[in-house]
């Protein structure tokens, strides 16, 4: 079996047409286009070079949340991940969002005000 035949659905005449061209590729050249001409820095470079553009951290680490919908039950609750939160009678049967922290339920209504007593 010949190189030609090892790839299924190729022609033959694309090998024919690559083993020209490659013959003619002057050699001389493929040094120069393998070898980097730049000397490239080293991890310790690189981070100090990376550290003048760091700026500095917020004073507050940032907090993952979730964001759920809910709706506003005739007893003044939603329902949460099996859990109930009261909100004021106003927004009965109201849809609203429910922004779920590790510390922390907030529920918004439509204007993404906070629903507050």
């Amino acid at each position: 079996m010949s190189n030609k035949q090892t790839f299924h659905g190729s022609k033959p005449e694309l090998f024919d047409l690559a083993e020209r061209f490659a013959i003619r590729w002057p050699i001389s050249t493929i040094p120069i286009l393998i070898r980097p001409t730049v000397t490239l820095p080293n991890r310790a470079q690189r981070f100090e070079e990376e550290k003048k553009q760091l700026k500095v951290l917020p004073p507050s680490p940032f907090e993952l949340s979730e964001w759920r919908a809910a709706k506003v039950h005739p007893d003044c609750h939603i329902q949460v991940e099996k859990n109930f939160y009261s909100v004021p009678f106003v927004y009965v049967g109201q849809n609203v969002r429910v922004r779920l922290t590790d510390k922390l339920v907030e529920v918004f209504n439509e204007d993404s005000q906070a629903c507050g007593a």
